[in-house]
């Protein structure tokens, strides 16, 4: 029997600022981030992405 072990390199990295407005009990959220991640297919090869977003809480 054959055995494959794959050791696959990650790194994360991400900020998030939460607020509420002045007369407001909602609640907006903004977040960023960045992924470095290493191909399980090429050994030393990453893939990087980025995300950002926007969220909008309604408190009633």
């Amino acid at each position: 029997m054959a055995e494959t072990l794959l050791y696959v390199e990650s790194q994360r990295v991400s900020l998030e600022y939460q607020f509420t407005g002045k007369k407001s009990p909602n609640i907006y959220r903004a977040n960023v981030a960045a992924t470095r991640q290493e191909l399980a297919f090429a050994s030393g090869k990453f893939f990087y992405g980025v995300s950002a977003g926007i969220t909008y809480e309604v408190k009633f």
